[in-house]
């Protein structure tokens, strides 16, 4: 590696001819070691700019024989190093030491290192940074998508520890599961956070991520707050960055023991004490004024009864009301007008209209076919049994078990049937057939047309609140 070390000490002096920048170059496209040793040298000439004295204390440190000179004297070494290399000669002598005998703590900014597995193999003695120039990251694909808008949930006043799925589930899917998530493809160093059990455990050669209660010794906490370009994560070239707000959440939660929540879909809900309030007339508008104040609000006067009744109709119904009613509603002075107005509207068959738009839209129901000539099709009944359903106010798991199963259940009813027709609202095609009923291919492009067209995300984003 002497002409490495030559080549490298002349760019670093702005020395470096146009042959042998050519020859650099070259080295450093073909020999995976010449590209560690340079990163490690222009580090450490970065850390000498910084830190003056390090180059004094690295010259007098014992030398390393770089000539493999087998006739030359202990004393003369370190001369010839010094007379070749005058200006840097504390570079080669780390860059050495380095390749040698594995001192990277030279390296880091500050005097933390990554702990290891000291009963591990060789192999597990790769520092992250070498793990990470030795890694093949792509330049284009997932790593480049735009940001994931997330909603920003503030905890109440008195919920003072970090909620893994509000706080920290959301900064780990953003900017870590492309490279430490479920895609086993596009995986590095067999980390996964997205798995509570993978997280908290050795993976690969390297020592579990999260430490319970010790952020500073935690690797995933360490590599997010690194100065290091090749040691942060996420890495630059992923082109995400985490705020300084998100950084503490992460280091809150492990020091409050880093406590893993299930994905909240499949969490039980659990109903908290409304916190005092002198304002509202119930625990929903007691939760409302508390989050008010929090961002420095105030609620507004009461509105009038007329927009009251505007606001009330539109959200039930998605109609205004009619002026009559209106004038019913604001000559009404009973206790129970508000009450009273909630209640007719429920009763108006509008009321199911508005709300089966929200699950007709989820089941991709519409009167044509959506392919080609997107011919017209009657499907109306099953629109017309939602809608029922709703203004019926049919149990949630009745309403699911008729529509996934209704001509399996005991003795179906016509409506029980009509609701299967969940299954019919996918994109379909009116064209001829592709293959002929005996065709060995037919089967096969059914099944395939079935599987793309298939009411799958109903399945999943509206019961299960998923996505796939």
């Amino acid at each position: 590696m002497n002409e490495l070390h030559q080549l490298i000490a002349r760019m670093l002096e702005d020395q470096l001819s146009t042959a042998d920048a050519e020859s650099l170059k070259t080295l450093l496209a073909n020999d995976p070691e010449a590209r560690r040793i340079y990163t490690e040298q222009c580090q450490l000439h970065a850390r000498f700019e910084m830190d003056a004295s390090l180059k004094e204390t690295l010259e007098a440190a014992p030398p390393i024989d770089l000539d493999n000179g087998e006739n030359s004297t202990p004393a003369e070494r370190p001369n010839s190093i010094l007379k070749r290399f005058p200006s840097y000669a504390g570079i080669v002598a780390a860059s050495a030491a380095i390749s040698f005998i594995g001192v990277l703590t030279v390296l880091n900014f500050s005097s933390e290192t990554i702990p290891h597995n000291p009963s591990a193999s060789k192999t597990a003695l790769l520092s992250p940074q070498e793990v990470y120039e030795q890694a093949d990251f792509p330049e284009s694909g997932n790593l480049k998508r735009p940001p994931t808008n997330f909603a920003t949930i503030t905890p109440s006043a008195g919920e003072k520890t970090v909620s893994f799925n509000r706080d920290i589930r959301p900064i780990f899917s953003e900017n870590c599961y492309n490279c430490h998530g479920p895609d086993a493809n596009s995986r590095e160093a067999e980390l996964r956070l997205d798995i509570e059990a993978n997280a908290f455990a050795v993976h690969g050669d390297f020592d579990p991520a999260i430490q319970r209660g010790d952020p500073e010794n935690s690797p995933l906490y360490k590599r997010i707050t690194s100065t290091l370009k090749s040691d942060i994560m996420p890495p630059p070239n992923s082109h995400k960055l985490l705020s300084d707000d998100q950084k503490q959440k992460i280091r809150q939660w492990i020091e409050e023991g880093a406590e893993w929540e299930a994905h909240w879909a499949f969490l039980q809900p659990k109903k908290h004490p409304a916190p005092r309030s002198d304002w509202g007339k119930g625990p929903i508008d007691s939760f409302l004024f508390e989050e008010m104040e929090k961002a420095g609000l105030r609620p507004n006067p009461e509105a009038d009864k007329a927009t009251l009744a505007r606001r009330l109709a539109l959200d039930i119904t998605g109609l205004p009301l009619n002026p009559q009613e209106v004038d019913r509603f604001v000559a009404d002075t009973s206790p129970n007008a508000y009450e009273n107005l909630v209640d007719r509207l429920l009763d108006n068959p509008a009321f199911g209209e508005n709300q089966a738009r929200y699950w007709l839209d989820a089941a991709r129901y519409s009167d044509t076919h959506g392919l080609h000539l997107d011919n017209y099709r009657e499907i109306w009944p099953y629109r017309d049994w939602v809608i029922d359903a709703f203004n019926d106010n049919k149990p949630f798991d009745t309403f699911i078990v008729e529509q996934l199963a209704g001509d399996l259940l005991p003795n179906p009813t016509i409506e029980q049937r009509v609701a299967t027709g969940l299954s019919t609202p996918k994109i379909a095609s009116k064209r001829p057939p592709l293959f002929s009923s005996d065709s060995p291919w037919a089967a096969l492009h059914a099944m395939t047309i079935n599987s793309i067209h298939s009411p799958k995300p109903i399945s999943t984003n509206s019961r299960l609140s998923l996505t796939i």
